[in-house]
């Protein structure tokens, strides 16, 4: 059992004309934190999150997202802070059990999707229930490398997979995803996921 003591802030700049469902905009944030050291507990390292992403319309129902993650993490790191590369929310093609040997405290993460709407978002009446949701269809690539030391971030240690997605959009609480992905090493994978992929990367969700 440990006791850990953290104090950070964080910052961002968001253009994005939705917080669910976003066709247009920006959203970059910054985060540091300060575990341990002369906060006392255990541990001594730093968090440092860049996240950017940019949401590109190319269309009515088309929109091109291009996504980043670079965690950094300098310091003694307990090992579960450890960031493993395989899931949903990292790098799809990849499953959970994959990630044991995609580790590492600091992470580097890109996505690219080209999200192509079907049923925009609009409300459904069904016997006596109302629902609001929509559905998307995603052509995506994820490629990323996770590292400890300044010579494991080498090229042999880089992973990527494609493949196509679903989306549930909800307005209002975001969407589901589920995708069926392909890598090299990890062959044909079904992913499961909810809300914004990079920001469950850095809550270390797979």
């Amino acid at each position: 059992e440990d006791q850990l003591y953290s104090l950070g802030l964080s910052v961002g700049w968001d253009t994005r004309d939705s917080w669910t469902v976003p066709h247009h905009g920006w959203l970059n944030e910054f985060q540091a934190f300060k575990t341990g050291g002369f906060l006392g507990g255990d541990g001594d390292f730093w968090t440092l999150d860049f996240d950017v992403r940019r949401f590109t319309p190319l269309g009515e129902r088309r929109t091109l997202v291009l996504a980043s993650l670079l965690t950094l993490q300098p310091g003694e790191v307990p090992e579960y802070f450890r960031y493993y590369l395989g899931g949903a929310n990292t790098i799809r093609g990849y499953s959970v059990g994959d990630s044991k040997e995609l580790s590492g405290k600091n992470q580097l993460l890109g996505t690219v999707e080209y999200r192509h709407t079907l049923i925009p978002p609009r409300r459904f009446d069904i016997l006596r229930w109302s629902f609001r949701f929509g559905l998307e269809l995603a052509a995506l690539g994820d490629i990323g490398i996770a590292w400890d030391t300044s010579n494991q971030f080498a090229s042999d240690r880089l992973r990527g997979g494609f493949g196509l997605g679903l989306r549930l959009l909800k307005p209002g609480t975001g969407m589901t995803r589920f995708d069926f992905a392909w890598s090299p090493e990890g062959g044909f994978q079904f992913h499961f996921g909810g809300g914004s992929k990079m920001a469950r990367s850095r809550l270390r969700l797979r």
